[in-house]
């Protein structure tokens, strides 16, 4: 399992590193988004996630345990072609005007979440992720450290 401090170094240092590589016509290895598309997708992913807080009226189901055992603590990638829940009814419209835009708005998500983070009332707080159920802060950190290191992988940006 890795480090939870190299989590961190990915998600403050090396998302800005990879994403300098990152171009509008640059086309993933496989599925089928466009690289803004993915930015987008990653950034609404971080700021939702840690917007989530867990209640204990959501219930935990088993296969969420699972699921978050296998994702979390074991090094095997995600799996490759799951559909995005925000493409239910087709490709969700840009937020953004261009892809350096989508850029920034996806590195000062990761900065909000670890403001928010650092907040003392936030450090004992539980998180709700629709698939993997409740998640604490290290949970959140690795998930999204995991989710992001798999579409950077899809468009081959990572060094």
């Amino acid at each position: 399992m890795i480090q939870i401090q190299t989590v961190q170094d990915f998600l403050q240092n090396g998302v800005e590193t990879a994403l300098k590589s990152l171009q509008t016509d640059t086309r993933p290895t496989w599925g089928s988004m466009e690289a803004q598309e993915m930015v987008e997708h990653l950034a609404m992913t971080v700021k939702g996630l840690y917007g989530l807080e867990y209640s204990a009226n959501k219930e935990v189901k088993p296969q969420q345990e699972q699921a978050k055992e296998r994702i979390l603590y074991q090094d095997e990638p995600l799996p490759k072609g799951i559909p995005s829940p925000f493409h239910r009814n087709g490709k969700p419209a840009y937020l953004y005007l261009n892809l350096e835009d989508a850029k920034q708005n996806l590195l000062a998500q990761i900065k909000n979440m670890y403001d928010f983070l650092a907040i003392p009332e936030n450090q004992h707080k539980f998180f709700y992720h629709p698939f993997l159920g409740k998640l604490n802060l290290e949970e959140l950190q690795r998930f999204n450290a995991k989710h992001i290191r798999h579409h950077f992988e899809q468009f081959a940006i990572l060094a």
